[in-house]
């Protein structure tokens, strides 16, 4: 029988772990084809709530951030890894909402508001003129986000 761990938990993988070579994959991507030197870091978009934010978000010493610095450091890349100023939150509404108008809408506009192509309130100097990627795993509606966009 199938039970659902909750939004956000992968159930095909081990609970609060990060999937093998997903920062060597972003670095990859955020360096492109020419490996540029000094490529645009990681802005995570999450459904944690905002008003939450002390208590789940994404610190400087968190183990994601860490992964991430330790992957730049071992390709001899400087000053990479996640935007943890940036990271952008979702809200306790969301959570009580379907994927499409809840935690996958709010996804959405968060990555839109960060492409160059989008309103551009909050596109970054270091970002503008760069494209996005979004990588996803299944958990809070990703997919759903992943579709809209």
């Amino acid at each position: 029988k199938y039970v659902s761990k909750g939004a956000g938990v992968d159930d095909q993988f081990y609970h609060k772990e990060v999937y093998p070579g997903v920062a060597q994959f972003m670095l990859e991507l955020a360096r492109g084809p020419c490996e540029v030197e000094d490529p645009p870091s990681v802005i995570l978009l999450s459904a944690r709530p905002h008003s939450l934010k002390t208590l789940l978000e994404i610190t400087d010493d968190h183990k994601v951030a860490k992964l991430f610095r330790h992957t730049a450091r071992m390709n001899n890349v400087e000053n990479w890894g996640v935007d943890v100023s940036n990271a952008q939150y979702g809200a306790f509404a969301n959570f009580f909402l379907s994927c499409r108008s809840g935690m996958g809408l709010k996804k959405y506009e968060q990555w839109r508001d960060f492409r160059p192509e989008g309103d551009g309130k909050k596109v970054l100097e270091k970002h503008e003129g760069v494209q996005s990627v979004f990588v996803g795993d299944n958990g809070q509606c990703d997919a759903m986000a992943a579709v809209q966009m």
